[in-house]
């Protein structure tokens, strides 16, 4: 599948999810998604399973694109009425470039205590990638000291 670069990245996702996608970030450019355990879990048992995990919001997906392949330690978490992210220095400092996937929402059933995301238990094709790059990522990003 062709790899797509946009100019609005944040627009252009939006509209994605508005007509029904959700989307799927990751460092690792991919034809096929597979089910894996979350990279980070709550505890919850749908964070649990082995499943693709999606979002319906863009600024999560481009967060999980831009990270390292193996984040010594990153978070993200809806409050207040909106998304926090943070993550140790080293992890801010080797932000880079990767993919947001986006992906048939029909596939996905909404997780029940993490707002805005999906599971799929089966793999996934995506409908289109989307490249993105630190520069993509509006939000704030806390840094915090590494938990080991």
């Amino acid at each position: 599948m062709e790899v797509e670069e946009v100019h609005d990245v944040d627009r252009f996702l939006q509209a994605c999810v508005n007509d029904g996608y959700v989307l799927h970030g990751s460092s690792v450019l991919c034809d096929v998604l597979e089910p894996h355990k979350a990279s980070c879990t709550t505890g919850l048992e749908e964070n649990l399973q082995k499943a693709v995990y999606a979002t319906t919001e863009a600024a999560v997906a481009i967060f999980h694109a831009i990270s390292p392949p193996k984040p010594r330690y990153m978070s993200w978490e809806f409050r207040n009425g909106r998304f926090h992210f943070e993550a140790d220095e080293q992890t801010i400092n080797r932000l880079g470039e990767g993919y947001v996937y986006v992906l048939d929402g029909r596939n996905f059933k909404k997780c029940q205590y993490e707002e805005g995301q999906y599971i799929c238990l089966n793999e996934v094709r995506p409908v289109r990638i989307i490249k993105v790059s630190a520069s993509d990522f509006k939000s704030p990003i806390s840094a915090i000291s590494a938990k080991i």
